[in-house]
């Protein structure tokens, strides 16, 4: 911060360096796969900074996705409280922050694997394209091992094994897995010809004892923390809370959508459909309530807002005279965003910070400011920029549309670091 305050512009870091080498399997982060993943090392390197709060001291992510800041969180000793309107990291954020014993969760799978094989034929959920992605004997087991789990009472046993037949799902898909948004693989019509039940239940049997153990490692922690993940709205924190459910964080980290460039619900549909949370002619009502959504209706181009930033908007309108499509997207993304961080503001303690990841864009032909464009949003609603630092993209699981084949690669991420005063 003094080097930043002493300087004239952002710093670059590694925030892999600071923090050092993380075991690959490190407590139940990669529990399974999430689209854009946060790097571990962000939020571990910020929990440890004394000047954004001591241990007992809330968290909030307001864009939790997978849970990484909510687990990181946890371990350090610091409540926390996640949002997403992903019905599914929702789900996965609560599972992979609940400890459970591995005896426990095994007992439970063995019950559900017996009820299963008892079981006939049995209706499948309302999964999209259902025969375009799984074979018939991945059908069956799947049906029958997923009405064996509905038998369970626990309700943290059963998400944890909602999760591993989620996890079992994805593997015997015929998608292929290098690509997060549903893709057949080059070898499906191969892969569907020789299937088989009992590979179905290898990979079933498989992913329940992965996410046993990684789970069970929750267990050795000292001094955990709670962690609730509530609901679904960004840019109506309150609501979530009316009774004072959330206390007031001293920091929030979180990396929000990027505007047209993440389908998290269409990368989810698949487990979605599995898991019963919302049903195939859901989907799309959950991305248009979604920040960051890539679709606009006809009535959605009609209704185009105006962003509360003269500069904002001089980049929407920049956006326009090359596509009215992509100027809409982003000016309901910057709306939303607008609200969101007036949200946060207010959520926040006096004094407390938030850590926003953000990184630029490739719109229309030209790139996108999107980390600058944010921060005008912030200081309008009140923070104050005390640290700007950037860090090179490595491996993270990136949306196509965030990748080369749109222009230009994106090879880092801003990190702002605002404080309300």
């Amino acid at each position: 911060m003094r080097r930043y305050a002493a300087g004239s512009g952002p710093l670059r870091v590694s925030f892999r360096n600071l923090v050092g080498p993380l075991p690959a399997h490190d407590l139940t982060h990669s529990l399974h796969p999430y689209p854009a993943r946060l790097v571990r090392h962000l939020p571990r390197f910020l929990l440890s900074c004394d000047q954004l709060g001591l241990p007992g001291t809330a968290v909030l992510d307001p864009f939790c996705g997978s849970g990484t800041v909510l687990v990181e969180s946890m371990v350090r000793g610091r409540p926390a409280w996640g949002v997403d309107a992903n019905p599914f990291a929702r789900l996965l954020s609560q599972v992979k922050t609940t400890p459970l014993e591995r005896s426990s969760l095994q007992k439970s799978a063995e019950r559900a694997i017996a009820h299963a094989k008892r079981s006939r034929t049995i209706s499948p959920p309302d999964v999209v394209n259902l025969g375009t992605w799984f074979t018939k004997p991945s059908i069956s087991v799947l049906s029958r091992f997923r009405a064996g789990v509905d038998q369970e009472d626990d309700e943290n046993l059963r998400n944890a094994l909602r999760i591993a037949m989620s996890l079992a799902a994805d593997r015997l898909s015929l998608r292929d897995r290098r690509i997060p948004v549903p893709v057949r693989r080059p070898d499906a019509d191969d892969v569907a010809s020789s299937d088989t039940p009992a590979r179905s239940w290898h990979y079933l049997e498989e992913s329940i004892s992965f996410v046993a153990e990684r789970i069970h490692q929750l267990n050795g922690i000292a001094g955990k923390a709670d962690v609730h993940v509530l609901g679904t709205d960004a840019r109506d924190l309150q609501a979530l809370s009316p009774n004072g459910a959330v206390s007031s964080p001293t920091l929030v980290i979180t990396s929000p959508p990027y505007g047209a460039a993440q389908k998290y619900v269409r990368s989810s549909s698949l487990s979605i459909g599995w898991l019963g949370l919302a049903a195939r002619t859901e989907l799309s009502a959950l991305e248009r309530e979604s920040i960051g959504r890539e679709h606009m209706s006809s009535s959605d181009l009609r209704s185009v807002p105006t962003v509360a930033s003269r500069r904002v908007q001089r980049e929407i309108d920049r956006i326009a005279s090359s596509s009215t499509v992509r100027a809409a997207i982003y000016a309901n993304y910057f709306s939303d965003m607008d609200l969101a961080l007036q949200a946060i503001y207010n959520t926040l303690e006096p004094g407390g910070h938030l850590a926003l990841v953000a990184a630029r864009n490739y719109v229309a032909g030209s790139v996108l400011q999107t980390p600058d464009l944010l921060k005008v949003l912030a200081l309008k609603n009140g923070f104050d920029l005390v640290l700007e630092v950037f860090d090179r993209i490595q491996g993270r699981l990136l949306m196509t549309k965030r990748a080369s084949t749109s222009g230009p690669p994106i090879d880092s991420e801003h990190v702002l670091l605002l404080r309300r005063g």
